[in-house]
């Protein structure tokens, strides 16, 4: 079985593709109001929006927790803490070398079923997909500034995230 580990983008983005981004990227004022006009509840005093209530995707559920798309926050939390263990403790088998440009470009991309699989541990989360931009790059500017993989692992997945 072949692992659903990697996936590369181009190294040099066409002009058309770079025309069509720009082109994309400009937004008019009336796309701009008609978004900002989504917003199905202003929130109230206390900053949030009312119990049960959405603002885009953004809600709260009955028990009060905020939703996003109707995932929990605290799941969400919890499979970004799962996505950088595993991404951060993977990328130690790779062997170390100088950082190139093309290292900007990749995305990897892994696939954490609920059940666990043979890259993947099991978690009580829904199924999730996690993509990691440039894990080479960034394992590089860490190392540059002195930040250890384990130092890393502890200060970004060893206590629960919490919401400002």
């Amino acid at each position: 079985m072949e692992p659903l580990v990697g996936l590369t983008l181009s190294l040099s983005p066409s002009l058309s593709y770079l025309s069509s981004l720009s082109r994309s990227l400009s937004l008019s004022h009336t796309d701009y109001s008609a978004r900002k006009a989504h917003i199905t509840e202003l929130p109230g005093v206390s900053g949030l929006p009312g119990q049960g209530k959405r603002m885009g995707h953004r809600g709260v559920d009955a028990s009060g927790e905020t939703t996003y798309k109707k995932t929990t926050s605290s799941a969400l939390k919890g499979a970004i803490q799962l996505g950088i263990g595993y991404t951060v403790g993977n990328l130690s088998s790779k062997p170390e070398r100088d950082v190139l440009m093309q290292d900007f470009y990749v995305v990897e991309s892994i696939f954490f079923p609920s059940e666990g699989s043979n890259l993947t541990p099991a978690h009580h989360f829904p199924d999730f997909r996690f993509k990691t931009y440039a894990p080479v790059a960034f394992r590089y500017f860490r190392e540059l500034f002195g930040i250890r993989p384990d130092d890393y692992l502890v200060s970004t997945c060893n206590s629960i995230l919490f919401q400002p």
